[in-house]
């Protein structure tokens, strides 16, 4: 592509032109190929997410590329993420700025690694200089400073006086391109941008592909990516990208494994489906693999080629799975596992299939035609951050009313005494109104518990509305249903059996002397 896109975000910055225009999937990969980047990380910066970076990266150099190269774009890779990790500010005024940037280019036979973090704007002017100074040294000259440093200044309890940015700029042989963007009154973020050359001692500044690194990490922020892989996939890069993401989860475990289950999934459906393409002189199944996160949700993104003749078999295959219930979907599954011919075939529709279960989200994709033979298929699924769940509902009994107790925060919901009231629609419509929202997002497993003396007839009617919301609720929650019945009151057991026939629900009757309210 031409750098018009680019340009387009770059002039649209000050506007609403990014949150209006998200761009596709295959846009984005365009981008990051027109640019030559392989990887972008933004987030928090910790031990283990810098080891799972330097092992994802160190995968990813090329394997025709010279040792010596290989161990500068390392080495310089590890001196740029301590840097952060030592220097890094949190400033709670600001948001986008907050964390941590790093993108890994590959041109050609050169690599560039850019870093961004928030620092004191008190430290532009003496960091300034020490760039300054550096970028002015030739390579002996570079020596001869470092050694000077080594015997002549302190360190201070964030690391050398300067002494990372030396050897950075002696092992790249390049100039070392920098900026600093201001974002508050107190902080500015600091970008770096170092080009990994074998030539010798060059005096070209990277200063455009700073400015073309500022511009996608600006828009990266925008659009809430948090981790960004394009080139060539494998299985040994989805093990790193888990260790890197597992840390940013390590709260929400059930998300998590969601997560990591749906990832697995999307990655080998890129690695065993997607169709060869060259490109950038490069055969191999080219793709783009990133992650947005925000309150709402996780989205799980990638994009890969296939050839066009499949499309319209994949197409109705997706459409089919993201019309189903839970039920049917779980239904579909169990006869794919059963009736499968080949094991392309199973591994090919269950991929999909356990995406659309899991997320319990519909799948998003789209395809778009490149040529007669190749279409670009992108593929979106979404994962809902569990709600902090704190409302609980309880109702005290009465002589004819039941006691309930309606804990959304456990998904626990249970009814237990008498009920003939004088208006039982009235009485029961805010609960039903409850259990009705309740089923809209509930938790995984909600567990329903009836436990009724007397029931009247008007109570009945109002029953069978609040089994359909709890049927309702079954379609995304794993439901059980737990209807104690008194062993001497046969209606109670009639009751129960009636109303386990009228609905799809998990529904066990339970036997019981006296009420256990």
């Amino acid at each position: 592509m031409d750098t018009s896109l680019l340009q387009i975000i770059l002039l649209s910055m000050d506007n609403e032109w990014i949150q209006k225009n998200k761009i596709s999937v295959f846009e984005l990969f365009d981008l990051l190929n027109e640019e030559k980047v392989e990887y972008i990380y933004r987030g928090k910066f910790d031990s283990k997410i810098t080891d799972g970076i330097l092992s994802l990266a160190e995968i990813n150099l090329d394997t025709t590329d010279s040792v010596k190269i290989k161990k500068r774009v390392y080495f310089i890779l590890v001196e740029g993420l301590q840097n952060i990790t030592r220097h890094q500010e949190q400033a709670n005024e600001i948001d986008d700025f907050n964390e941590g940037f790093l993108a890994i280019q590959k041109k050609d036979t050169e690599y560039a690694i850019t870093t961004g973090n928030l620092i004191q704007n008190t430290t532009i002017a003496d960091l300034s200089s020490q760039l300054d100074k550096i970028n002015s040294l030739s390579k002996d000259d570079l020596k001869t400073f470092y050694r000077q440093i080594l015997d002549n200044e302190t360190f201070s309890q964030k690391g050398g006086a300067g002494l990372g940015l030396i050897e950075i700029a002696r092992k790249s042989g390049s100039k070392i391109a920098y900026d600093f963007q201001e974002v508050s009154d107190n902080h500015s973020y600091f970008y770096m941008h170092t080009k990994i050359s074998l030539a010798a001692d060059t005096a070209e500044y990277e200063v455009q592909s700073l400015a073309n690194m500022k511009i996608i990490h600006k828009f990266f922020a925008e659009q809430d990516i948090l981790i960004n892989v394009t080139g060539i996939f494998n299985h040994e890069k989805l093990i790193y990208l888990l260790s890197i993401l597992e840390s940013h989860m390590s709260k929400q475990v059930v998300l998590k494994n969601k997560m990591f289950s749906v990832m697995i999934e999307l990655m080998q459906n890129v690695v065993k489906h997607a169709d060869d393409i060259e490109i950038n002189n490069v055969m191999g199944k080219h793709s783009v693999f990133f992650i947005t996160s925000n309150d709402n949700e996780i989205s799980i993104n990638s994009g890969n080629y296939i050839l066009t003749k499949k499309v319209k078999k994949l197409k109705q295959h997706i459409d089919k799975i993201n019309n189903m219930s839970h039920n049917e979907l779980n239904k579909f599954h169990f006869d794919t596992l059963v009736n499968y011919k080949t094991e392309k075939e199973i591994s090919y529709g269950l991929g999909l299939l356990d995406m659309r279960l899991k997320s319990r989200n519909p799948i998003f994709y789209t395809f778009q035609e490149i040529d007669d033979t190749n279409s670009f298929f992108s593929i979106r699924i979404s994962l809902n951050h569990e709600i902090q769940r704190k409302r609980v509902l309880q109702i005290s009994p009465k002589d004819t009313t039941p006691k309930i107790i309606l804990d959304e925060k456990n998904g626990q919901f249970t009814f237990c005494g008498n009920s003939y009231p004088e208006n039982a629609n009235e009485f029961y419509k805010p609960i039903i109104n409850w259990i009705t929202k309740y089923s809209e997002s509930p938790r995984l497993f909600t567990l329903f518990e009836f436990k009724f003396n007397i029931l009247s007839t008007s109570s009945q009617k109002e029953l069978i509305k609040i089994l359909k919301s709890i049927e309702k609720t079954a379609e995304s929650s794993a439901v059980v249903v737990r209807w104690y019945y008194n062993k001497k009151d046969e209606d109670s057991l009639t009751f129960g059996m009636e109303f386990s026939q009228l609905f799809n629900i998990d529904f066990k009757l339970v036997e019981f002397d006296n009420a256990p309210c």
